[in-house]
């Protein structure tokens, strides 16, 4: 295979590594959250925004690699006036800052390193279809993924909707009204999660095409 290129980053214009609290989006399980995590972008591997348990933690849990990002973006939505987005070929991060100055320091700073990162002028003809070969390979993976996860979405929105004996509609209307998280019992949330870990797409009860989750 061919190696990628390494980019070419330095320290912003003041000479620091961006470095602070965020909380972030869980991708794994049916009950993403938002955790609370230390970012810090590196001198050793500018390139990427290693993350962190706690300030204190010395050990990571993961990083983004801001060299195969394509943007950063602050949410359209009001409600979420805070949050901002690192999109990746293979996620999307979802970012949330304390306030509108911390959120405009890590958008403009992650955008800055976007903007700084340098590719070698000449690429062979060869490497260039690599490249693109790999990419197609991750966004087909990445749509994969994503097709699953919303055949579990759309079972457990079933589920629920059948618990709570409200409609598919009901549901979706109180999400966007902004209204408080559904009232579901510990014994409601444990029959639900036993019948999505045993049951198949197969099962689903297709639901209408505007729905879009």
């Amino acid at each position: 295979s061919v190696a990628m290129p390494l980019p070419n980053i330095h320290a912003n214009q003041q000479g620091h590594y961006l470095q602070g609290s965020l909380k972030k989006m869980g991708e794994k399980g049916l009950h993403n959250s938002w955790k609370g995590r230390f970012f810090a972008q590196l001198e050793d591997f500018p390139s990427r925004l290693y993350y962190y348990s706690s300030a204190t933690s010395n050990h990571p849990k993961g990083y983004i690699e801001l060299y195969e990002a394509s943007s950063v973006e602050k949410s359209p939505n009001p409600k979420n006036s805070l949050d901002f987005h690192i999109n990746t070929p293979t996620r999307i991060y979802r970012l949330r800052a304390k306030n509108e100055e911390e959120k405009n320091y890590w958008v403009d700073g992650i955008a800055a390193i976007l903007n700084e990162i340098e590719y070698p002028e000449e690429e062979s003809a060869e490497n260039h279809e690599v490249v693109v070969k790999q990419d197609v390979r991750v966004a087909e993976q990445r749509i994969s993924d994503l097709q699953s996860e919303n055949v579990k979405l759309r079972m457990a929105l079933q589920l629920v909707s059948t618990k709570l004996g409200l409609s598919v509609e009901e549901i979706l209307q109180q999400e966007a009204s902004g209204a408080q998280a559904l009232h579901i019992s510990k014994k409601q949330r444990t029959s639900i999660e036993e019948e999505i870990l045993h049951s198949t797409p197969l099962q689903i009860v297709p639901i209408e095409e505007t729905i879009v989750l």
